[in-house]
């Protein structure tokens, strides 16, 4: 966890949980669909005629491809950014090739909750996924944040890579920033 204060901004940014089965199982499909695109490309520059039947089929390994090296980058290098400037809450969530970028009002935001956790929930998380939460990690950690920003109308998680002990103390930070910066 990184905490950048300055004048002008105030900055969060913390690297997402680490969940093994998600990195395995995206990792060893991108790898293998590499393999593939690559076995696919070599038979086809070393054959002597042109078949167009393989070549839509190469174009989709190497779409496929990318979205699942995507994906991997997203389980290994991913991280979320939090960024309050002036009136506005910037929350960024970020593979270091893309990124989702969602803005804000700081005023419009009404409660920071801490994320209320079953005792399934806590089990999954501590032993091995379910296909839902497998699914559900796939799309940047969608509804699996440690904090809850209540907004007009909405709710947004936030800061899945918090540990249990840091979740208190950036719950206050948060709600320190948002009252200094709409009274």
């Amino acid at each position: 966890m990184e905490i950048l204060d300055t004048p002008e901004s105030f900055e969060i940014k913390v690297p997402i949980r680490k969940y093994w089965i998600p990195m395995f199982w995206y990792g060893g499909l991108t790898i293998m669909i590499g393999l593939n695109v690559i076995l696919v490309l070599y038979e086809e520059i070393l054959d002597d005629g042109f078949y167009f039947l393989p070549f839509p089929f190469a174009f989709g390994l190497v779409l496929i491809l990318l979205v699942f090296f995507n994906l991997t980058m997203w389980f290994n290098f991913g991280f979320e950014k939090l960024i309050f400037t002036n009136n506005r809450l910037e929350i960024i969530k970020s593979n270091r090739i893309f990124s989702i970028k969602k803005t804000i009002n700081i005023c419009d935001v009404k409660v920071v909750k801490t994320q209320e956790k079953s005792q399934d929930e806590i089990d999954a998380i501590e032993g091995v996924l379910r296909m839902s939460e497998l699914i559900r990690t796939t799309y940047f950690w969608w509804k699996m944040g440690q904090l809850t920003l209540e907004v007009k109308n909405s709710k947004r998680t936030i800061l899945n890579g918090l540990k249990e002990n840091e979740i208190a103390e950036m719950k206050t930070l948060i709600e320190k920033e948002i009252e200094q910066r709409c009274s």
